[in-house]
């Protein structure tokens, strides 16, 4: 049996085993060009030889509508390019490729629910899975006591931090609410449970950053869910709008504040820090940090990947450690990549939502609107493209982008 004819059993088999894998990725590793690739990441590659094995004698259509995501997915590898730390470059731009990869096979997958049906049969297996490990560590006080508030230990699965996990799990939620609404009978059951696991879990995990996310994606989803209510997307941007004011006052932006720290008034901003507050000076800290970087290389940035490399040079006296990003996608990819990757990738988000409310009848589309606007909601407050939730999001891309990247038969 040949290499088509092995993949000819079913094109979603690649993206399964992807999916699959996450909650194991650490598990097998190799060295790569002295980068370090996990199980989901060769699965990834995987996948994408299979898609191209399936897709053998049948042209793919990549139409106008990718452009903008070449133009990001090209900036990021030439900017890598010029980065100091070549390693940790390569690390970023390889993250950023997975998402983009998945998102192609998924795009052409969902041409029909034959072909994305096993990926959303493994995923719901991978969020119950979480979902119950997340459960077992809140209840029985599995955990570092650094998770620890009042009586529980915040979930975290197989994430390593509550808030990954948090936002892994937020992603579902307006999906799973989709399914709800247009699946039928045992189907329909099977989503409402999944539905209530990931807002438990969620819960659970104490991510207040994954919950609002989760709540705006869902607003989103359900605004325009249903022909019956034609103000639907009118209502439901501005209920998202509320909650984005809501999640504004959570996170304390507060202006004056993040100058205070920006012109190193570092005194006078974190003389008072608190158990509750920390977090939020924490994340002023690392903001503060990224738009300096901002100010001396504001058109290229100091290199994709480089937001770890160059923050002891920036670094507050109280937060020396980066902790591995901005905890803002937007300030770490100006920070890393300047006013030109961020302006392309924010061009690409606005594609992408817009392909998305255009295309708000087909349910894969709207399933992939939900989900993508939880990652650019909590993307204000961390960074959740860690621990292989970049499968995730490239996924939702894929939903968005299946009408424009069809193929000709």
């Amino acid at each position: 049996m040949n290499l088509h004819s092995i993949a000819s059993l079913h094109p979603a088999t690649g993206m399964v085993l992807v999916i699959m894998t996450m909650p194991f990725q650490s598990v097998i590793s190799i060295n790569l060009f002295s980068l370090s690739m996990t199980l989901t990441e060769l699965a990834t590659v995987f996948a994408l030889f299979w898609m191209l094995a399936y897709r053998k004698g049948i042209p793919l259509r990549i139409t106008v509508h990718a452009l903008p995501a070449i133009l990001v997915i090209g900036y990021l590898t030439l900017n890598a390019g010029w980065a100091s730390d070549s390693v940790s470059a390569l690390k970023e731009l390889f993250k950023w490729l997975q998402v983009f990869i998945v998102a192609f096979v998924v795009a052409d997958l969902a041409r029909t629910y034959r072909d994305i049906k096993p990926m959303a049969i493994a995923a719901a297996l991978v969020l119950l899975l979480e979902a119950t490990l997340g459960g077992v560590q809140a209840m029985f006080g599995i955990g570092p006591d650094s998770f620890r508030v009042g009586p529980i230990i915040r979930a975290y699965g197989t994430f390593e931090q509550p808030n990954p996990y948090g936002g892994f799990l937020a992603l579902h939620i307006p999906v799973a609410l989709l399914a709800v609404w247009v699946l039928k009978g045992g189907h329909r059951v099977s989503a409402a449970l999944i539905l209530f696991a990931s807002i438990l879990a969620l819960t659970l995990s104490l991510s207040r950053g994954a919950f609002l996310a989760a709540i705006v994606g869902s607003i989103i989803v359900a605004g325009l869910i249903s022909r019956k209510f034609r103000m639907g997307a009118v209502v439901s941007l501005l209920l998202a709008s509320v909650t984005l004011s809501i999640l504004f006052a959570y996170v304390d932006l507060n202006l004056n504040r993040l100058l205070a720290v920006f012109v190193a008034d570092l005194y006078e901003v974190f003389n008072s820090i608190t158990p509750e507050n920390y977090a939020v000076n924490q994340r002023l800290a690392f903001w503060a940090a990224a738009l300096s970087m901002v100010v001396d290389n504001p058109i290229s940035g100091v290199g994709l990947g480089g937001f770890v490399t160059h923050y002891p040079e920036y670094a507050s006296y109280l937060w020396q450690e980066p902790l591995g990003h901005a905890h803002n996608i937007y300030l770490n990819l100006l920070a890393e990549t300047g006013l030109i990757g961020l302006l392309l990738f924010v061009g690409f988000a606005l594609h992408l939502c817009g392909l998305g409310l255009f295309n708000n009848r087909n349910w894969i589309s709207l399933a992939g609107l939900g989900a993508f606007s939880v990652y650019l909601t909590h993307g204000v407050v961390d960074n959740i493209m860690v621990g292989g939730i970049g499968v995730y999001i490239g996924a939702s891309m894929g939903f968005l982008l299946h009408p424009v990247l069809a193929v000709d038969i």
